[in-house]
C-alpha cells in the first residue's frame, strides 16, 4: 500500500538504495567471514612455525646427548623442554609412544586439565601414519586453545617420543581486531554508501525528467489539433518510448483525418437520403399535373403553353435526376465479389468514349470485385476526364492497365485545367466538383466503391497540364 503512494523517483532511488543495502550486508559479512578465516590460519601458521622451531632444538638436543649418559632420558627431557620453554615462551608437553606424558614446562597445565595426561590411541595412530603435525582446536567461551602434535626422533630416525605445544589464542583480542577492522570498513562503506546514494538520486531524477516530458507532451494531446512529436536522441529505453508516442500521435491524426472524413460522409449520405426524399416526393404530381395541363387546357396561344410546359417538365427531371444522385450517394448499392476481367470491361468502355486512347494487354486480368460497380466508378471517371479539357484544347486521354504478382492498377490520365494542390486532399470529399454542373458525389461514391473493395484510389495533378487517377485492385486468385 505504502509502494502505491510513492513516486517513480522515488522507487528507482529506494530500490537502488536497498540493492546497495544487501550488496554492502553480503560483501561485509563474507568480509568478517575471510578475516576470521584468515585469523585462523594466522594462528595456525605461526604455531607450526614455533613446532618446527621447538622440534629442531628438540631433535638437536637428543643428537647432542652423550650415548653413555647416566642421567634418565625423562629427567634429560624435562631439562632440554625447560630450557625450550624458556627461550621461546611456550609451554611444551613431550609423550611417550604410548601415549604417556614424560614430561612438561608447565605442570599447571595438568592441574587445569588443559593438556591430557595421556593421549587417545587413535591420535598416536595418526601421528605414526601420516609421521607429520596435527592440529586440534578447543574452544571454550573467553579463548581457544591450539594443540599441535608432532613426532621426534631418535638418531636412527625412529620415532621417540610425541612433542605437544599448547598454544593459547585470546577471544578478547580477535574481537578487538575485528572491532578495528570492522570500523575502517565502516568508514569506507559510509562514504561509499554517501556517494553512490547522490549518483541514484541524479540518476532517478535523469530518468523521471525525461519521463516528465513524454508526461507533459501527453496531457497536451488532443483529437482535433496537431500534436507535436518528442525529439529524442538515444536508443535506450526512454528513446524507445519516444518512438511509440510519437508513432501514436501519428497514428491518431490519421485516424483523426479519417473519423472526420467519416463524419463528412455519414453526414452527406444522411442529408442526401433526406433531400432525395423530399424532392422526389412532389416531382411525380407535379410533372403528372403538368402532362395533364398541357393536354387539357386550351389557352389562346398553344406554343407558348408548349414551351412553358417544355421547359418545366424539363426542370422537372433535372430535380429528379439531382434526386436520384443523392439517393444513389447515400446507399451505395451492395457489392457481389466476383472474378471480373478488366480488359473486356475496357474494351467496351473504349467503343464508348472514342475521345479516350486506351492502353490495354492483350491478355486477360482479372480483379476480384463487382462488376456493376467498378464499370460505374470507371464510367464516371472518364466523364469527368473528358469534362475537365477547356474548350479548344484537343482531348488527350489515356486508360493504361498494368499489374503486379498481387495487384492490378488502372490510370487514368488527362489534359485538362488540373487541381490546385491545395485542393487535391479534399478531391474524394463530397460536395467537391471543379465543374459549374453536378453535385460533387462522382468522386465520393467512387471512393467508397473502391474501398468496398479492399483497393486503393488517388489523384497525382499539376494546375494547367492536368491529372491522372489511379485505381488499385487486388487480382482474383
Amino acid at each position: 500500500m505504502f509502494s502505491k503512494k510513492l513516486n517513480l523517483r522515488a522507487k528507482v532511488l529506494l530500490s537502488m538504495i536497498a540493492v546497495l543495502s544487501v550488496s554492502f550486508a553480503l560483501t561485509g559479512a563474507l568480509t568478517i567471514y575471510h578475516f576470521k578465516k584468515e585469523n585462523e590460519s594466522y594462528h595456525q601458521e605461526r604455531l607450526r612455525r614455533k613446532e618446527f622451531a621447538v622440534s629442531a632444538s628438540l631433535q638437536y638436543a637428543i643428537g647432542d646427548r652423550p650415548k653413555g649418559s647416566t642421567q634418565p632420558f625423562d629427567a634429560f627431557l624435562q631439562e632440554k623442554i625447560l630450557e625450550i620453554s624458556d627461550i621461546n615462551s611456550l609451554d611444551i608437553v613431550v609423550y611417550s609412544i604410548q601415549g604417556n606424558i614424560i614430561a612438561a614446562s608447565n605442570h599447571k597445565l595438568l592441574e587445569k586439565q588443559i593438556v591430557k595426561e595421556k593421549l587417545e590411541q587413535g591420535l598416536v595412530n595418526a601421528l605414526l601414519k601420516e609421521r607429520q603435525s596435527i592440529i586440534f582446536e578447543t574452544p571454550s567461551d573467553s579463548s581457544n586453545y591450539l594443540y599441535i602434535y608432532d613426532l621426534i626422533y631418535d638418531g636412527d630416525q625412529k620415532p621417540l617420543g610425541i612433542i605437544n605445544l599448547p598454544y593459547y589464542e585470546s577471544k578478547e583480542v580477535l574481537k578487538q581486531d575485528l572491532e578495528e577492522f570492522l570500523k575502517s570498513l565502516g568508514e569506507v562503506y559510509l562514504a561509499i554508501f554517501v556517494i553512490t546514494s547522490l549518483l541514484a538520486y541524479f540518476f532517478s531524477n535523469y530518468i523521471t525528467s525525461s519521463l516528465n516530458v513524454i508526461k507533459n507532451h501527453l496531457k497536451t494531446v488532443r483529437l482535433n489539433q496537431a500534436n507535436k512529436e518528442i525529439r529524442w536522441s538515444g536508443e535506450d529505453e526512454i528513446g524507445q518510448l519516444v518512438r511509440e508516442y510519437n508513432l501514436m500521435v501519428k497514428e491518431l491524426e490519421t485516424n483523426a483525418i479519417q473519423l472526420a472524413q467519416s463524419e463528412r460522409e455519414s453526414a452527406w449520405q444522411e442529408m442526401a437520403k433526406q433531400v432525395a426524399h423530399e424532392i422526389k416526393n412532389p416531382l411525380t404530381p407535379m410533372r403528372l399535373l403538368v402532362q395533364y395541363y398541357q393536354k387539357t387546357a386550351k389557352p389562346q396561344n398553344p406554343e407558348k403553353l408548349e414551351e412553358f410546359s417544355k421547359a418545366l417538365i424539363d426542370q422537372i427531371d433535372n430535380l429528379s435526376s439531382i434526386a436520384s444522385a443523392f439517393s444513389q450517394f447515400a446507399t451505395l448499392p451492395k457489392v457481389h465479389m466476383n472474378s471480373v476481367d478488366l480488359t473486356l470491361m475496357l474494351q467496351g468502355l473504349s467503343s464508348l468514349h472514342n475521345a479516350v486512347h486506351f492502353q490495354i494487354p492483350e491478355y486477360k486480368l482479372f480483379v476480384l470485385g463487382d462488376k456493376d460497380s467498378l464499370l460505374r466508378v470507371l464510367n464516371n471517371i472518364l466523364v469527368n476526364a473528358e469534362q475537365a479539357i477547356p474548350e479548344g484544347t484537343k482531348p488527350g486521354i489515356e486508360v493504361t492497365l498494368t499489374e503486379t504478382s498481387d495487384t492490378v492498377e488502372i490510370k487514368v490520365k488527362d489534359n485538362g485545367v488540373g487541381i490546385p494542390k491545395d485542393k487535391l486532399q479534399t478531391v474524394f470529399d463530397p460536395n467537391f466538383t471543379t465543374k459549374t454542373q453536378g453535385m460533387g458525389l462522382g468522386l465520393a461514391m467512387s471512393k467508397n466503391i473502391i474501398q468496398s473493395h479492399k483497393g486503393k484510389i488517388w489523384a497525382v495533378s499539376s494546375v494547367g497540364k492536368g491529372t491522372t487517377f489511379c485505381i488499385e485492385l487486388s487480382k482474383a486468385q
